[in-house]
């Protein structure tokens, strides 16, 4: 896991893919991630940005410039309000490390961090876990009273969000069905 980690780290390009084809598109903390990597990678606007000592969030050093050379680049829009309102609608935290710099911002998020890139699609938007579990929910409740085909799981798997959670349901459906069949089998001796 550790090389696969550092291979990684010095191909971001290769990261952004798989974790586009992990969620089906690169949302906002996937492009953040990417975009820190690339500075980290190839130098090009570390004076600007940079992921902090612990890796565990972000430091941006000069915002007028951060607006006019990435944010315009990565995100498509040159308003460094918009940014932290993104930021804030999917979790992250403004902290006070660099108070005394006016000009210098510090965001961290538990489930973002340079090291685990896997981690990604778990940071939501708010309001999305919440339709998450709902979905989730109403999926259990139906799996109780009703078998589960193939074709109920993939549509049910259209409308759940994350890569991980298409596995739970995958592997929840299995064990209903081995039991099923187990049922079966003991009601025909």
């Amino acid at each position: 896991m550790h090389s696969k980690l550092n291979y990684m780290n010095d191909n971001t390009m290769d990261t952004q893919l798989l974790l586009s084809k992990v969620s089906g598109h690169k949302n906002f903390p996937m492009k953040l991630y990417g975009m820190l990597g690339d500075v980290e990678q190839f130098g090009e606007g570390s004076d600007v940005i940079s992921w902090n000592v612990e890796g565990d969030g972000f430091l941006i050093f000069n915002p007028t410039k951060f607006v006019n050379t990435l944010l315009i680049k990565y995100f498509r829009t040159n308003k460094f309000s918009s940014f932290q309102r993104q930021l804030n609608s999917y979790g992250f935290k403004r902290t006070n490390l660099y108070a005394s710099h006016k000009d210098m911002h510090s965001f961290i998020h538990r489930k973002f961090h340079r090291d685990h890139p896997e981690l990604l699609d778990q940071i939501m938007r708010r309001g999305q876990a919440i339709k998450k579990d709902s979905i989730l929910s109403s999926v259990a409740k139906r799996s109780r009273t009703q078998l589960m085909t193939p074709s109920i799981v993939l549509s049910k798997s259209k409308k759940i969000a994350s890569a991980s959670s298409f596995r739970k349901l995958q592997t929840s459906t299995s064990k209903f069905l081995e039991m099923d069949a187990f049922v079966g089998v003991l009601s025909d001796a």
